[in-house]
This record gives structure tokens, C-alpha cells and sequence, in this order.
């Protein structure tokens, strides 16, 4: 199906229906993918990146996660910033994060920034970026920021910081990554 057909497809799916999730799942935005390594036999549990919020707005800064059975007690959130040529910061490079949590706060510090483009689009005539990074965090940490009735998370990054309100799971037809990682943490559980 050509680009324009999709995108058309894609709205007239979402005024019919009125549902964000249903462009989520077009698109993979939180999907949860649970599979068994060929090479080491060890349970993969991942999530696809999900949109955070933020009272300010628009947040740049998706999160995923990925869990694997050798090391159960321990998950890692990732960092994903999807941008392209025709922006003036096309990478950005993650240091970590502080997660504060009815006001104490903890901080983790972010692995190496991954760096991934695609070609040249003729279509919409840039290169699409993405800049990931991976966060350990232990499981049970997660578990009570999922909990937690009051629970911010700053991102530190070469462009500075964005802070995220993940008290909220859903806006509207709109899910957050609260909610998608909830469920990331319950297929994690069915498969320990």
C-alpha cells in the first residue's frame, strides 16, 4: 500500500472508531513482544516504544522496556527520541534519569546512546533518526513507580532535560506509558 493510502486508511480508522489505539497498534507504539532467544533459550519480554505525558506538553522522550530471564530482578526502561533530518537536533545522546516518587528521588544512569538512520526518504525528503539508550532499574524499583500515586521522571540528555508525569495512564482514547508498561510488567510475571 503506497504511504498516502496508508496515512488515509489511518485517519479515516481513527474518526470511525475514535480510538488512539487502534493508530498505536498500526504503528507498534506499545506493543509487547514475549519470545525465547534461539540462541541462549533465555525469555525475551520487550515493549515497544509508548508516548509519555507531560502537563507541558509534548514530550520528545518515548519509553520502552525490555526484561530477560537471566537476570529476572531487573528490567531495562528504554529511552527512545525518533527525529529527523530536516530538525536541527536529529540524535540526542541520554546520560540517565531521576525518578522521584511522592518526593524522593533516585537517579540511574543511562547506558550508551545507540544511533540508527535510515536512508534518504524521496517521499518526504529526509532521514528519519532514532536515538536509544537503556536504563537498568530493578524490577520491584518499577513495580512501586507503576504503584506510586504521585511519581515524575526527569530525562537528562545532551539537550538538556524533559521531565515526565507518569501518574497518568490514560487521557481520553489516549494511553501512556504508565499503562503500557503496567501490562509490560504483568507478562514479565507470567513468564518468570
Amino acid at each position: 500500500m503506497k504511504p498516502n493510502k496508508l496515512l488515509i486508511t489511518a485517519v479515516i480508522l481513527y474518526l470511525n472508531t475514535g480510538c488512539m489505539s487502534t493508530l498505536d497498534k498500526m504503528a507498534g507504539v506499545g506493543q509487547i513482544n514475549t519470545e525465547i532467544s534461539e540462541f541462549s533459550g533465555e525469555k525475551i519480554v520487550e515493549l515497544s516504544q509508548s508516548h509519555n505525558y507531560s502537563i507541558k506538553g509534548k514530550v520528545n522522550t518515548q519509553f520502552g522496556a525490555r526484561w530477560v530471564s537471566d537476570n529476572p530482578e531487573s528490567v531495562s526502561l528504554k529511552l527512545i527520541y525518533n527525529s529527523d533530518s530536516s530538525t536541527g537536533d536529529a540524535f540526542t545522546s541520554y546520560e540517565g534519569i531521576s525518578v522521584s516518587i511522592s518526593g524522593e528521588t533516585i537517579d540511574f544512569d543511562a547506558g550508551r546512546t545507540y544511533r540508527n538512520r535510515s536512508d534518504y526518504n524521496d517521499l518526504t525528503r529526509v532521514i528519519y533518526t532514532t536515538s536509544t539508550a537503556y536504563v537498568p532499574i530493578p524490577l520491584d524499583y518499577l513495580k512501586s513507580m507503576i504503584e506510586a500515586d504521585n511519581c515524575k521522571i526527569r530525562i537528562y540528555s545532551s539537550d538538556g532535560y524533559e521531565d515526565i508525569s507518569f501518574d497518568v495512564e490514560k487521557n481520553g482514547s489516549t494511553e501512556y506509558s504508565k499503562l503500557k508498561i503496567k501490562r509490560f510488567i504483568e507478562e514479565v510475571e507470567r513468564n518468570k
